[in-house]
């Protein structure tokens, strides 16, 4: 039946190749007019599964409040000061910064919208001001009763020592507890001690210095400042959420990037660099994109020229690599229609199908060039090659399509939109190789002769010989190859249970990019990720709640809600009393008593030792921020070694050896108590906070635009992506709220997603081919046979994998099916061959049709191999993987496949059921 419908194919051809060559011209035109419509989607976004509980929490999030996720911007520099100078002019120019809408965007009629909705350089310090003790929790309000009882500055440093000593360095348990409140405390108390050191070596007293003193003792000077003062954020909220069109999104990053280098530009020393979301968004499609146009450039233009080398011709690779790319846009078009875009997964099918498209191409021009030059009329070439090589080729396409099209069955709409792509492509250019491509040989041939210039057959030799040779040394001793094949596949077996998935998608992220650089620079700034986990909490009651109830949880690096702003009624009515003692103490404070220098060293002395105390503490028990705000302090590394100057010895030194220091640090008391003593009768206001009193920029934040819902936003205190699914922060905060979704939720659905779907794509890919297989061979030993270097090269490559470190990843799952589509290929034409040529011409076999398979191969390789120096590392881990398992499928078909055919039709009756002429 095949073959009548070849020789029917050959009839029409050749016939009517004008036409056949028209229709297909057509075809291609108006596939390509669809194709240059698709859209690109190439974000983690276009990746996530839809249905998933976190997906649609985060959608509703985004209707809710407008917002889901942030811009982080991060500002560098040597000087605190000159940070914050630039985030103040900053602030403004962002606030203003208006972006061009794209035209087909622009539905509403606006040109330009703002590119922000919403920029916070700082916390709200007026609020505190005003508030600040009915804010802080009871245990702390007693502590601070102390504290605030006396402002001379020896009775001050040393109430502080107190609290030191009772609250942390005696009670490590309390610590524990308690960093997120120890951490906060001590940049009040290091500015403290460190103006105490500056003022002693000033000639005149600085009233500006002394304010900036007591607001950091209080109320925090309210900016994000790493550990070492050297780095500040700023969060800005996008006008405009990531379901927004992506070319939206890229023209909104795009002018706060610019408005940030403006700004910054004008501050020299201080540095800016942007990560979020969205930054992280448009970044991955641009990168996406660049190496996408490059990888398919460059694997064309190789494959090409290998093409022209190999048969030492220029039209006929030519008119080859013409009907690939035309194959390539019928999929596009056809993909336009069902699909729509293309994402992460399907931007590589330009590639993938170069790489693939390609061996029909090879196949059936080295097999018509063949029997061309030994003779052959083109009709008789033509039809001597559907006969020889058209039901491998049939065979091959239908096996590595369907292994791509069993992708659609999964659940996972990233594999499925790629399955679909890939798996209709392969088709598609099986089509245009055996229409277009025959036709276009065929005119070419007639145009020659048309034109009085037949083509001179030179005498070349097509086979690759050496193969020959290989094969019969190899199938002399097939037993002998056999076992020696199956040492090395036990060998590299022994390495298997060493392959490992690598979960952290920022691993996959362009290499060099400075939003994937913060992502993983903020944590150790900071001890607090960049992504953080966001739930909607539909009343104030259950949003104080879970506020407490993750805040006590050792992974948490700090929770935001509006009850850091708004208490609950009970707890601000069992503070009450408290905040009312405070505020009667102000009115009772001591008088002014005169700094004593020995006091003061020793008050000094002590406050070194409770660091050095505080540090051994978080380093036994893990607690990071501690440690390193310790440490800073302290001049000490990450091991404790010094690396610099302890700060209060040197303060002390200054005061030791200066004679006027206690006469300045006297003036600066004289400043210091009445600020202090004004500023906590102010934040001890006891009048209970409602919710009419919180300011909009507080309610816009934390509240829906309908007013029923509440957010809750909830940070790590370390990097989550590494160990993404087992990550004690996610599964804390799902475990307290089931609900939550955000990046680090949408991300682990994706990694999860991908790797159990990326077994049943496998696992499906396997039985679509093992069935295409056995219709068409009809034998099953003859298609485990088929399978069999497949299989072998599968195990050589998870060895390889186990034994050289090299992981899977969330991208590079992808290349499973692709290696079995592609790796069933070789052993299907080999055996194909085979049957056609005789058992008595097993050589010649190989080294005929073996110059196809090693030129496919080798284009194959050279196509993926494109992706490797990709700057989106995910592609070039496809690269590599898909490369190895290519490379190792043809060694195993080469090599162990003659051997084992030498052996499986040995006798005359196995022989008489599988040749299809007299062995």
């Amino acid at each position: 039946m095949r073959d009548k419908i070849f020789e029917w194919l050959t009839g029409v051809i050749y016939r009517r190749a004008l036409t056949v060559f028209f229709i297909c011209t057509v075809v291609t035109l108006i596939a390509g007019g669809l194709a240059e419509q698709i859209r690109m989607d190439m974000t983690w976004k276009a990746m996530v599964p839809q249905n998933h509980p976190a997906s649609t929490t985060f959608e509703r999030v985004i209707e809710d409040f407008g917002a889901a996720t942030q811009i982080i911007i991060a500002l560098e520099g040597e000087h605190e000061d000159q940070l914050i100078t630039a985030a103040e002019a900053l602030k403004p120019a962002l606030e203003n910064t208006t972006y061009e809408v794209p035209g087909k965007n622009a539905a509403d009629g606006a040109k330009r919208r703002p590119a922000l909705k919403r920029v916070i350089i700082k916390y709200n310090t007026d609020f505190i001001a005003r508030h600040g003790l009915l804010l802080s929790k009871k245990k702390d309000l007693q502590q601070n009763r102390k504290l605030f009882s006396d402002y001379n500055i020896v009775p001050y440093l040393r109430h502080m020592n107190d609290v030191l000593e009772t609250e942390y360095v005696q009670n490590s348990d309390n610590l524990t507890k308690q960093e997120k409140e120890a951490v906060q405390g001590l940049d009040g108390m290091y500015d403290f001690v460190t103006s105490l050191g500056t003022q002693a070596q000033l000639e005149e007293t600085d009233p500006d210095l002394i304010r900036k003193t007591v607001d950091t003792i209080t109320i925090g000077r309210g900016y994000l400042l790493s550990t070492d003062k050297k780095m500040l954020l700023i969060s800005a909220t996008p006008a405009k959420s990531l379901n927004a069109p992506f070319d939206e999104t890229v023209a909104m990053v795009n002018v706060v990037e610019d408005t940030l280098q403006a700004v910054i530009k004008k501050y020299p020393g201080v540095s800016g660099a942007m990560t979020g979301g969205h930054v992280i968004t448009r970044d991955e499609m641009e990168a996406g994109m660049q190496d996408t146009l490059r990888n398919v450039t460059i694997a064309f233009i190789i494959i090409l020229i290998i093409f022209m080398i190999s048969f030492r011709m220029v039209t006929g690779p030519l008119l080859a690599m013409l009907v690939l790319l035309a194959g390539i846009s019928w999929d596009m078009g056809l993909a336009y229609l069902v699909v729509g875009r293309l994402n992460i997964f399907t931007a590589m099918c330009g590639v993938i199908l170069i790489g693939l498209g390609v061996d029909f191409a090879l196949h059936l021009l080295s097999a018509f060039t063949e029997f061309r030059h030994k003779g052959a009329g083109v009709e008789e070439a033509l039809r001597e090659t559907f006969r020889r090589i058209g039901g491998g080729l049939v065979t091959g396409a239908l096996t590595t399509s369907c292994a791509f099209l069993a992708l659609v069955l999964t659940s996972y709409p990233a594999f499925r939109e790629f399955g679909f792509v890939v798996g209709t492509g392969i088709i598609a250019c099986l089509l245009a190789t055996i229409f277009y491509l025959p036709a276009a040989l065929v005119l070419k041939e007639r145009l020659r002769q048309k034109l009085g210039r037949p083509e001179k057959l030179k005498s070349v030799d097509l086979e690759f010989k050496f193969l020959g040779s290989l094969t019969t040394v190899l199938t002399r001793w097939p037993v002998f190859t056999i076992v020696a094949a199956a040492l090395v596949t036990v060998v590299l077996s022994l390495f298997i249970n060493d392959v490992y998935m690598n979960r952290n998608y920022m691993d996959m992220e362009p290499e060099g990019l400075e939003s994937v650089r913060l992502q993983r620079e903020i944590p150790k700034r900071f001890n607090m990720s960049v992504d953080n986990i966001i739930a909607s909490v539909d009343s104030l009651e259950e949003t104080n709640r879970l506020t407490d109830l993750l805040n006590e949880r050792p992974a948490i690096g700090y929770v935001e809600s509006i009850t850091d702003y708004l208490p609950s009624p009970a707890k601000q009515a069992e503070r009450i009393p408290l905040v009312q003692a405070i505020a009667a103490d102000q009115k009772t404070q001591p008088d002014f008593i005169p700094v004593d220098r020995a006091a003061l060293v020793e008050e000094l002395y002590r406050f070194s030792d409770n660091l050095t105390e505080m540090s051994s503490l978080a380093y036994l028990s893990g607690l990071d921020r501690v440690f390193d705000k310790t440490n800073y302090f302290l001049g000490l590394d990450d091991e404790g070694e010094s690396i610099g100057p302890n700060q209060v010895t040197k303060i002390i030194t200054a005061i030791e050896k200066n004679e006027q220091a206690v006469a300045r640090l006297n003036a600066f008391q004289k400043l210091f108590r009445p600020l202090m003593r004004e500023r906590i009768s102010t934040m001890a206001n006891a009048e209970p906070i409602t919710l009419d009193m919180i300011p909009d920029d507080i309610r816009e934040r934390f509240i829906s635009r309908d007013g029923d819902h509440y957010m809750l936003i909830v940070y790590a205190n370390r990097d989550i992506w590494d160990g993404l699914l087992t990550s004690p922060f996610v599964e804390t905060v799902t475990r307290d709220i089931p609900g939550a979704s955000g990046m680090p939720l949408l991300m682990k659905a994706m990694v999860k997603t991908a790797r159990d779907e990326g077994a049943w794509a496998f696992l499906y890919a396997f039985i679509a081919f093992f069935l295409i297989l056995m219709a068409d061979f009809r034998s099953l030993k003859t298609t485990i046979i088929a399978s069999l270097p497949l299989f072998i090269a599968l195990i050589w490559m998870l060895g390889i994998m186990g034994a050289t470190d090299f992981p899977f990843s969330i991208v590079n799952v992808i290349g499973l099916p692709l290696i079995l589509g592609i790796g069933i290929d070789d052993g299907v034409h080999i055996i194909h061959r085979y049957r056609v040529e005789g058992r008595a011409k097993l050589s010649y076999s190989m080294s005929s049709i073996g110059k196809a398979i090693f030129l496919t191969t080798l284009t194959t390789l050279l196509g993926f191999g494109s992706l490797i120096p990709s700057s989106y590392r995910g592609y070039g881990s496809v690269g590599k993987l898909v490369a190895l398992g290519i490379g190792l499928c043809f060694i195993t078909s080469i090599v162990i496949l003659p051997a084992i055919m030498k052996i499986a039709w040995k006798n005359d009756e196995a022989a008489a059921k599988f040749f299809k002429k007299p062995a």
